[in-house]
């Protein structure tokens, strides 16, 4: 027995949560955008489905077949859709759908028009076609017949396309408030659907209301019953996986009965032709009604009789209560058993997804598992070859550092140990030049001692004596300020070094103790007797000199030479002791700074290699360390993929799991339905 209502809204409830943990699902199966953008789309489609409370009817018929006659006797107004004579009517469907004042919406150019409030707007619309609209101005016309007119204009092609408006409808909704359709029922009127008709736009039209239907109304004409050219419409169009709901109604039966035709007889010619024509048609919607909209719309306007009206809607209400069934019962079925297939085809289309990623992602675990240890040692290796590449520019860098410092350190020894030698020459060079300076020194200061002296009375020998003592002291003070100032330019090149050198002078050639070595006044005045013995001699050296003077003057000089003498030899150091200690001190000072300066660029060098060597262990240390976290999370990395594609593969599987009971449920409900929707008819 059918379900009450309660376990139908239980099973409406079931269907409404499938979807949503199936989208859910389809959400995480990494479709592109556009797929998920149609599974969307798909899922509201279904809850838009579930939750529609209208009946939509398609009416689908030939050319004569009568289907405006077939709508105005079912919504019980025979001038609705009155159409004159059978004309093509427009690509675009007419909509009869309730409401409390009669009205005509259509769409026009993307904007929506309605006839009772946009009178205003709408004939400038048509200006092209005002000869249709010459009823427009008859202010005495009633403004239902003025409608009527309107739908009738906007709805049949013309065949002059002066007058034709068909092509510039997009959709026509004829607003009606008849008690069916304010059941929620929606009748569908479509364009004829003669294969002569080479409109393709009225064909699409008619499977667009197909698809958009809960239920179809095939209607034939009892004079035309064997025409094939509408059951050929009806294989190639109407497609029986969409569609679950079909009324057969032969129109016009009247005319029928009035050739003395049976009824019956013209039912079983229809059913043999069904099931030879549309073989895929189910047996339990061969009930085929007949009508007879003429006698029904005559019946309405009390133009036939009571007795032969009766018979008419007897076929009538025979047809209006399957009708009502069918919005009562079987359509709630059949809407969850369209939801069910519905909802099944993504579960397919899902379960097919996550089979190929499924085997995507074990494909790619294999060739993780193959890859692991030749892809992680080739990274090592490139990691490694980049981080000794990293080492080597570092090394390179340090050396040449060091490089730069040797260099300069060994620069700077070579220009230390030339200042050196040439010291060292310097010091030679004075110790050569000391034989003869230290004797006009000494000659220069006796000579200065006795400047004074007024032993002569003859003040032209005085002044003699003078200017010789004068010449004497002359060349002891050039040869003191030479020693005072003596500059080793001559012998060190070098700039840089020219005062350092100058300060060490003194500390080489200790002047001060020379002068202190030497001669006494004491020391000269013994010296002096002795040297009297050789005046004789010096006195014809110097009278050779001095003619007229001989024996004075020579006695003089050779007394002062001895005194000189003398006194060098009673009291002061010899002059090759001074020159020994002048050479040995400056020597040995010499030897002295070399040595310390060695050791202190050995110390120098030892410093540098202990700061190479520290270096390279902290350089070494530091890229161990970068190198080992490398190839840790190298493997970390692998791991969290082979982590993350096992995962993927185990929610893979619990979304197929998951699927597969949807699927099942679906599956047995949809049974459950069809069983149900069979006892219905049984039972209806």
């Amino acid at each position: 027995m059918p379900k009450n209502q309660y376990e139908r809204e239980a099973n409406f409830r079931i269907l409404e949560r499938n979807i949503r943990q199936i989208l859910a699902i389809a959400q995480r199966l990494e479709y592109e955008s556009e797929k998920q953008k149609e599974w969307e789309a798909q899922s509201k489609k279904i809850q838009d489905l579930l939750q529609n409370k209208t009946y939509k009817i398609a009416v689908i018929g030939e050319l004569k077949t009568g289907k405006s006659s077939f709508l105005n006797a079912m919504i019980g107004d025979p001038n609705l859709l009155k159409i004159k004579k059978a004309v093509p009517t427009t690509s675009a469907v007419t909509y009869l759908k309730y409401g409390e004042v009669l009205d005509v919406e259509f769409l026009l150019d993307g904007k929506c028009y309605s006839f009772k409030k946009d009178q205003a707007k709408i004939l400038p619309l048509f200006q092209k076609f005002k000869d249709v609209f010459r009823f427009w101005e008859n202010k005495e016309e009633r403004f239902d017949r003025k409608m009527q007119k309107f739908i009738e204009a906007i709805t049949t092609t013309k065949g002059d396309q002066d007058y034709d408006m068909s092509s510039q409808i997009q959709k026509i909704h004829v607003i009606h408030p008849s008690s069916w359709l304010k059941q929620g029922l929606i009748f569908l009127d479509t364009p004829g659907t003669n294969i002569e008709n080479k409109n393709r736009n009225h064909l699409e039209a008619t499977e667009d209301a197909c698809k958009d239907a809960d239920a179809c109304v095939l209607l034939f004409s009892a004079g035309q019953l064997g025409k094939n050219s509408y059951f050929e419409f009806i294989k190639k169009h109407i497609s029986t996986t969409i569609l679950k709901k079909f009324f057969f109604v032969i129109n016009k039966i009247d005319a029928a009965i009035e050739e003395q035709e049976s009824v019956e007889s013209l039912i079983k010619l229809l059913q043999t032709k069904i099931k030879k024509e549309l073989p895929r048609f189910p047996l339990d919607q061969m009930k085929i009604y007949p009508f007879s909209s003429k006698k029904i719309l005559e019946g309405l306007e009390d133009k036939i009789f009571e007795e032969e009206l009766q018979v008419y809607q007897r076929m009538q209400q025979d047809f209006e209560q399957d009708l009502r069934y069918f919005m009562e019962i079987e359509r709630e079925i059949l809407l969850q058993t369209k939801a069910c297939e519905m909802e099944r085809s993504i579960c397919e289309e899902n379960n097919k997804q996550i089979c190929l990623l499924r085997q995507q992602y074990k494909k790619n675990l294999e060739e993780l598992e193959q890859k692991r240890l030749p892809h992680l040692q080739g990274f090592i290796e490139s990691q490694r070859k980049k981080l000794s590449g990293l080492c080597y520019d570092a090394i390179q860098k340090f050396q040449k550092e060091v490089r730069t410092r040797f260099n300069d350190e060994k620069q700077e020894i070579y220009n230390y140990i030339k200042m050196l030698i040439y010291n060292a020459q310097s010091v030679e060079h004075l110790k050569i030049a000391l034989n003869q300076d230290i004797r006009n020194y000494l000659m220069n200061t006796l000579n200065y001692r006795f400047n004074n002296f007024e032993i002569f009375t003859n003040k032209k020998f005085a002044e003699l004596f003078q200017n010789i003592a004068r010449f004497f002291h002359g060349q002891f003070e050039n040869m003191y300020s030479s020693l005072g100032r003596w500059n080793p330019v001559g012998f060190v090149p070098d700039y840089e070094n020219f005062f350092r050198f100058q300060s060490q002078v003194n500390t080489y050639l200790p002047v001060q103790s020379i002068l202190d070595g030497l001669p006494t006044d004491g020391d000269i005045a013994i010296g002096a007797g002795v040297g009297l013995l050789g005046g004789a001699a010096a006195g014809a050296v110097a009278g050779s000199f001095f003619p007229g003077i001989g024996t004075l003057v020579g006695g003089i000089i050779g007394g002062v030479v001895g005194a000189v003498g003398g006194g060098c030899a009673a009291s002061g150091p010899s002059l090759e002791k001074i020159k020994t200690d002048i050479w040995n001190k400056s020597h040995s000072h010499l030897s002295n700074e070399f040595s310390r300066y060695s050791s202190e660029i050995k110390q120098r060098f030892e410093k540098q290699e202990q700061d190479f060597q520290s270096f390279m262990s902290r350089l070494i240390q530091s890229y161990s360390e970068k190198y080992q976290a490398i190839i840790e999370k190298a493997i970390e990395e692998h791991k969290r993929q082979e982590k993350q594609t096992k995962a993927r593969i185990e929610e893979l599987e619990e979304f197929n799991i998951s699927l597969g009971i949807i699927d099942q449920a679906l599956m047995n409900l949809s049974q459950e339905l069809d069983i149900e929707l069979k006892e219905s008819r049984r039972s209806g």
